[in-house]
């Protein structure tokens, strides 16, 4: 199972993941927000991406954590909703601007 279920109500385990799509110049091209697993890798994450946005070479692409504007590449074994979670406990702390984006690796 990829982790990713688009029925309702969110299943146990599940929380919102939004995920921006961006060109060579950081412009968006359009986002989804997707159900997601707690234990759902980068690489679940990525291969479910490529088929909702209708891409042919997974492996051209990548999940990034964008905090101020920094990419940060996810390692394919990490779990997006715990870094997200993460972030959550660290913009308490200090007032920081964190999303994720999806696009090629070497652009």
């Amino acid at each position: 199972s990829s982790g990713i279920n688009a029925e309702w109500p969110l299943r146990p385990g599940q929380s919102m993941l939004q995920i921006h799509f961006t060109d060579s110049d950081m412009k968006e091209i359009a986002y989804k927000t997707l159900p997601v697993n707690q234990n759902t890798t980068t690489s679940d994450l990525l291969a479910s991406l490529a088929s909702k946005f209708r891409l042919d070479n997974t492996d051209d692409y990548g999940l990034f954590k964008v905090e101020e504007g920094r990419e940060t590449l996810l390692a394919l074994q990490e779990c997006p909703q715990l870094v997200k979670n993460q972030w959550f406990v660290e913009s308490l702390e200090r007032d920081i601007n964190s999303y994720f984006t999806f696009h090629r690796v070497n652009r």
